[in-house]
């Protein structure tokens, strides 16, 4: 007869708590757990201020004009680049936000 043994204890521990001692650490445990940018979450994980948080990330995130969301750099700057530089030239003016636009018109 045959007869199938069933675990009774626990053979893989539980992944440990990441580290988190910067900004750009934080966004990457918030990338994970939430799938987008979310300054307010990176803010709340480090016990810091949100304008602190976007000022350590610098030019890693970026605010897309069109819909006001934070999205990482690389991602915002790949993709459909020329349609996006008319959308983001202007809102350079009033955000301050130049090195995007001028990466995307470096075409």
């Amino acid at each position: 007869m045959f007869f199938l043994m069933m675990p009774t204890t626990r053979t893989l521990a539980p992944p440990p708590a990441p580290v988190i001692t910067s900004a750009s650490d934080a966004l990457a445990v918030v990338l994970n757990e939430r799938g987008h940018v979310d300054p307010d979450h990176i803010a709340e994980v480090l016990h810091r201020d949100v304008d602190d948080v976007i000022g350590e990330l610098g030019e890693t995130i970026f605010r897309d004009p069109s819909n006001g969301s934070w999205q990482m750099s690389d991602a915002y700057l790949s993709g459909a680049v020329r349609s996006s530089a008319p959308v983001s030239r202007p809102a350079t003016r009033s955000i301050g936000s130049f090195l995007a636009v001028s990466t995307m018109t470096g075409l």
